[in-house]
């Protein structure tokens, strides 16, 4: 898989709540897959104490497709324990493209004029705290201590980092969408665009 197309399949993986498996030779574990596999605020959709796997709210098929004809993009959507919401928008098109999605489509269950629809919420990229290659490959190789680096869920599990509002499992904010916005961004093909949405203060 490209590197995109390997933060996508663990995004999915994350956000309907299956087992988490490194299915890889750890001996020969690569620095960017070690990278994917150990961002927190991923996990952290994973493990939230709510348990909820995220819907797909909508799918389109795309004119650019793979060597087999498969191409679509699809949203999906889903509550997170403390109030807050996953959101994921998938590019299974072969061409990176703008997309987009609104808080009706994002609360797609909730009722008009509802708290959820009538809210600003604070956008958050879970994938944009990342560990870079070199500190990776530096944790593989044992130069490195990953004290500090990593979240350590021996140490805190994810529910209580939660629960402290640990930064580390929130990912960064890049901004905030209120009611009646749209949320657009650009998806690179066979990647993702992956979100927790927090209401703003």
């Amino acid at each position: 898989m490209t590197d995109d197309e390997e933060k996508a399949h663990f995004s999915m993986w994350a956000m309907v709540k299956s087992p988490l498996i490194i299915g890889a030779d750890l001996n020969h574990l690569k620095a960017s897959s070690y990278s994917i596999y150990s961002q927190a605020s991923v996990i952290a959709i994973n493990q939230d104490p709510k348990g909820i796997p995220a819907t797909r709210v909508w799918r389109y098929y795309v004119s650019d497709t793979d060597e087999y004809g498969q191409g679509e993009i699809q949203m999906w959507s889903g509550p997170l324990d403390n109030g807050d919401q996953v959101v994921a928008l998938l590019n299974g098109g072969s061409v990176a493209r703008p997309m987009n999605t609104t808080l009706e489509e994002i609360f797609f269950d909730s009722n008009l004029g509802s708290k959820e629809l009538t809210s600003t919420w604070d956008i958050y990229d879970l994938w944009a705290n990342r560990v870079d290659n070199s500190t990776a490959s530096a944790i593989l190789e044992q130069n490195k201590a990953a004290t500090g680096i990593l979240y350590n869920a021996t140490e805190q599990s994810y529910k209580d980092g939660l629960s402290k509002n640990d930064t580390r499992l929130f990912g960064q904010k890049i901004g905030s969408l209120s009611p009646n916005a749209i949320l657009n961004t650009t998806v690179p093909a066979h990647g993702i665009a992956f979100y927790r949405l927090r209401p703003s203060a």
